[in-house]
């Protein structure tokens, strides 16, 4: 099951630790999100607590649309399908590389924030923005995937992740 906007959170037997969007856990709160074009779906995210990895999917998951995976910049590894566009990207250790915790309270644990997950999408220049918390600035540091970029705060933290050239799939 993915995160897509309901308000509880919940554990699957696998020991997916999913954390939703909803005002208890500071997720959804529409001053924190960034503005987006409506023309693309809200981005979805999976938090696996066991392995530490922060998987973000830019479209629905189905069978055999994965076809390959490439481990673009250390740490982040994203799935294609067949046309070589990118349709999820898993960060490895993600409570080590982003600033924000990924536990069920609003409230700061060990110094660090709760996630906020935001989008922006640019439909001009066809730029995806993700951001995991409020920072107000960052840099882009390239990934050998030239489409790809991953936001850094000025600590080295991993505030966010730009997807260059990336088209709303068709309904």
């Amino acid at each position: 099951m993915l995160a897509t906007g309901d308000s509880t959170s919940f554990q699957t037997q696998g020991g997916l630790s999913v954390i939703l969007p909803s005002k208890r856990t500071c997720l959804s709160s529409e001053e924190q999100r960034p503005a987006f074009s409506s023309n693309f779906p809200l981005v979805q995210y999976r938090y696996f607590e066991s392995a530490d990895i922060l998987s973000v999917y830019l479209r629905e998951i189905t069978n055999g649309l994965i076809v390959d995976t490439w481990d673009v910049h250390p740490g982040l590894l994203v799935d294609f399908d067949d046309q070589e566009r990118p349709v999820a990207l898993n960060i490895s250790s993600a409570s080590c590389v982003t600033p924000v915790h990924f536990h069920e309270i609003c409230e700061d644990v060990d110094g660090k924030p709760p996630l906020q997950f935001g989008q922006m999408y640019d439909p001009y220049s066809k730029i995806l923005t993700l951001r995991f918390c409020t920072t107000a600035s960052s840099r882009s540091v390239a990934t050998c995937d030239g489409n790809i970029m991953v936001l850094e705060d000025d600590a080295g933290n991993w505030v966010g992740l730009q997807v260059k050239n990336v088209v709303p799939p068709v309904e």
